[in-house]
């Protein structure tokens, strides 16, 4: 099971993370503690954002490349082939998302 914190205004997912983890989220900011340290996310805060625990995390993830609403994951398949499309022309490998 995971932790995951999405966007409110498109329903994006920006981040996986274990259940084990912690997000401490407040109207100014957003803090994610794990075993290799703090991570403070920028622009991440209770009004813009919403985390949701105890999830079924997808079986490949990559921010952003994902919507989570009412409990039903979906792969935001524009936004994926639009990275791959980058990501070609610059020679890197492409993404492989899995729900």
């Amino acid at each position: 099971m995971a932790k995951i914190i999405v966007k409110k205004s498109d329903n994006k997912v920006i981040l996986c993370i274990e259940n084990t983890e912690t997000i401490t989220i407040d109207s100014t900011s957003c803090v994610v503690t794990s075993p290799d340290g703090n991570i403070d996310l920028t622009g991440v805060n209770s009004t813009t954002h919403d985390v949701y625990e105890d999830v079924t995390e997808p079986t490949k993830f990559w921010g952003q490349c994902f919507t989570y609403i009412d409990g039903n994951w979906a792969i935001d398949t524009d936004y994926v082939n639009y990275l791959n499309s980058i990501r070609t022309r610059n020679n890197q490998e492409t993404l492989e998302v899995e729900l």
